[in-house]
C-alpha cells in the first residue's frame, strides 16, 4: 500500500506546510477570500493530494501554489507537528533561508486565490489576525529555540 493510500485509509484530512526563517523574520500569507479562515496570516500549506508521496511533497507542492517558487537554497531546521482533536495532523517543515530569499519574494509574488499578499514579520511582532493553526506552530518553534 502506498503512502497515499495509508493516509487516506486513516481517513484523517493531514496537511504540511512550509515556515520559512530568516534572521528572526518569518514569511507568512494573507488568506484571500475564496479560501477558508480568509483575512488570516499563514505559512503556505495545505492538505494531502494523491500525487504526494509524503509530507515534503505536500507542503513543497502547496508552497509552489501558493507564493508561485521555493527557495533554491535552503537548510531545514526542524519538523513540527500538531495534531487536533480529532486526530488530524499539521507538519509543518521550518526552513532557514538567506536573505536572497526575502528579495526573491517580495519581487517574485503574484496575487492569487489562496494569498492576497505575503509579508515578512518578526517573530516579536505578529499580526493580530494570525491563523489558529500558524499560531501554534510558531509557538512551538518558540518553545524548541528557546
Amino acid at each position: 500500500m502506498n503512502w497515499y493510500n495509508t493516509h487516506k485509509k486513516n481517513k484523517k484530512k493531514n496537511a504540511a506546510g512550509i515556515l520559512f526563517l530568516c534572521s528572526g523574520k518569518i514569511l507568512l500569507g494573507l488568506r484571500s477570500q475564496s479560501v477558508s479562515n480568509s483575512g488570516t496570516w499563514a505559512v503556505p500549506g495545505g492538505k494531502v493530494s494523491k500525487m504526494d508521496a509524503n509530507y515534503w511533497e505536500t507542503a513543497s507542492r502547496e508552497t509552489i501554489e501558493e507564493l508561485g517558487f521555493m527557495p533554491n537554497d535552503y537548510s531545514k531546521k526542524s519538523v513540527l507537528k500538531n495534531k487536533n482533536s480529532s486526530g488530524r495532523t499539521f507538519t509543518t517543515f521550518v526552513l532557514e533561508v538567506s536573505e536572497d530569499f526575502i528579495e526573491q519574494s517580495q519581487n517574485d509574488f503574484v496575487k492569487n486565490d489562496e494569498f492576497d499578499e505575503i509579508q515578512w514579520f518578526s517573530l516579536d511582532d505578529l499580526p493580530d489576525n494570525m491563523h489558529r493553526k500558524t499560531l501554534l506552530v510558531i509557538n512551538k518553534l518558540r518553545s524548541t529555540h528557546d
